[in-house]
């Protein structure tokens, strides 16, 4: 998940920064470098840079045609990544908060911007030599995150042929209903009203002792084959969500991110031990066909899958170093017609490990330890 500032990507009406454009392309190609996808996310929080601003009501009704600019920026960014494959779509925007036509904002007026925005980045596609259709996420409102639920937007976006749902999923953590398993549930089912896998587009959890959460939700992720993305990679100790008053006294918390941050002196302390084994769990990054079964267990180094496809393919694995095996091990495997190929030793920031992979064909199974 690549966050993109709407104001810096285009600082006056209808005036596109070129530069923080090529920086989106040097991101981009940085993780394409890495063997890794992008989803562009057009993020944005409360709407503005003041708090309770009037932006949400503007927006849905296209006062001044802010909804119109958003549309047109999109358009040049579908222009400029139409026959990218490294780009695997685009988030239309984060979080988007509901209006004072409370009811109708989240329904009908969401759902109207997801249509034109969807039908204007096809287009923008389609105009480009070897453009493609890339996935177009959409969320709900910004409640989703607080309360676990929300009215569903509504529009002729249904019938696009390439659209994910892309929910939130704090249940168990900062959403003050639920838990992992009733939140799953809930973003299964409102999918299904869409046709549409459905793919976490936040989630996290904040603070010390939090593993067993995390390994949760990782777990249902596995069981539901979907995947995610983690808020966030690390936070400033000046971010607003950080500042707390206590006695008349301003405290600056410690963050514990994806990476920890020690407060005061934004102090780089590195990967969270309570995130780095979970998500560094084997998985795989390709799978022919349907993926059928998932499972990956990093404590005890075993990830088990199952799939099938109509015609021989290449099933492809991420796996990480461990001091339990040399290299990864094929323990079984059905219709697997190369059954242990290690094409390349991969390694990043902190964490080494493997790409394997491995022909299958019809349906078939395959069980690796690390």
């Amino acid at each position: 998940m690549l966050i993109l500032n709407w104001s810096f990507l285009e600082p006056l009406p209808g005036m596109i920064d070129e530069a923080y454009l090529q920086k989106i392309h040097k991101f981009v190609d940085l993780a394409k470098a890495h063997g890794m996808y992008t989803v562009l996310d057009m993020h944005q929080d409360a709407w503005g840079k003041y708090i309770a601003s009037d932006g949400s009501e503007n927006f849905w009704h296209n006062k001044n045609g802010i909804q119109d600019n958003l549309i047109n920026v999109w358009k040049r960014l579908a222009v400029e990544f139409a026959d990218e494959p490294a780009v695997a779509g685009y988030d239309l925007i984060n979080e988007p908060n509901f209006g004072i036509s409370l009811g109708w904002s989240q329904t009908f007026l969401m759902g109207k911007f997801y249509t034109k925005a969807l039908k204007a980045i096809r287009k923008a596609e389609g105009s480009v030599p070897g453009g493609f259709e890339h996935i177009g996420f959409f969320e709900p409102s910004a409640e989703w995150s607080a309360f676990g639920v929300t009215l569903p937007p509504l529009g002729f976006f249904y019938f696009d042929k390439n659209i994910v749902f892309s929910p939130h999923l704090y249940s168990g953590s900062i959403t003050i209903t639920g838990d992992v398993a009733s939140g799953f549930k809930h973003a299964k089912n409102i999918a299904r009203i869409y046709r549409t896998p459905f793919w976490s587009g936040e989630w996290g959890w904040f603070g010390e002792n939090t593993e067993s959460g995390i390994w949760e939700y990782a777990q249902h992720e596995d069981a539901y084959l979907v995947g995610g993305a983690v808020w966030s990679w690390k936070q400033a100790c000046g971010d607003p969500h950080t500042q707390k008053v206590w006695n008349g006294r301003v405290v600056h918390d410690t963050q514990h991110q994806l990476n920890i941050t020690y407060c005061p002196g934004n102090i780089e302390g590195g990967i969270s031990p309570e995130y780095k084994t979970v998500i560094s769990r084997a998985y795989p990054k390709y799978s022919p066909g349907e993926l059928i079964a998932l499972s990956s267990d990093p404590f005890i180094g075993e990830l088990t899958l199952r799939g099938k496809t109509g015609s021989p393919g290449t099933l492809s694995l991420w796996v990480p170093r461990s001091d339990r095996v040399d290299t990864p091990v094929v323990k079984n495997s059905s219709n697997a017609i190369d059954r242990e190929t290690i094409n390349a030793e991969v390694s990043n920031v902190s964490i080494d490990g493997y790409l394997m992979d491995i022909e299958v064909n019809g349906e078939y199974g395959v069980s690796i330890s690390y």
